[in-house]
């Protein structure tokens, strides 16, 4: 059949089937350092993930406030099982109204260091 291959048929009595999911459930961290946040005088960082399913992009957010000490947070999404990427962008908002943003940006680590800030 194809050139290379060798396939092996295989008789079984046995009243199952073998399924693979669909989809698998990633978890993806993000952390802050407290010190470098202080420096740069960051009010509040907010973290927006994206990804894919059903061939529809979705989209979850989290906010860390350094001011009442939350400093990591985690957000759960689905993705197809022979997948591990996600898109991300971070907007960090610092004191005087100003914010700064990563732009979009993938990646596939479970986690995220998110307390560097772009050079302006």
């Amino acid at each position: 059949m194809f050139e290379g291959f060798h396939l092996k048929r295989i008789e079984t009595s046995a009243a199952a089937i073998n399924l693979a999911p669909l989809y698998q459930r990633r978890t993806v961290t993000f952390e802050a350092d407290a010190a470098t946040i202080t420096q740069a005088q960051v009010r509040s960082i907010t973290v927006k993930v994206f990804y894919d399913l059903g061939g529809t992009e979705q989209v979850k957010q989290v906010t860390l406030n350094p001011g009442k000490q939350q400093l990591s947070d985690q957000v759960e999404f689905m993705l197809p099982a022979d997948k591990v990427d996600y898109g991300y962008e971070i907007t960090w908002r610092l004191t005087g109204n100003r914010t700064l943003t990563s732009g979009r940006k993938s990646a596939s680590d479970a986690v995220l260091f998110v307390d560097e800030l772009p050079q302006v």
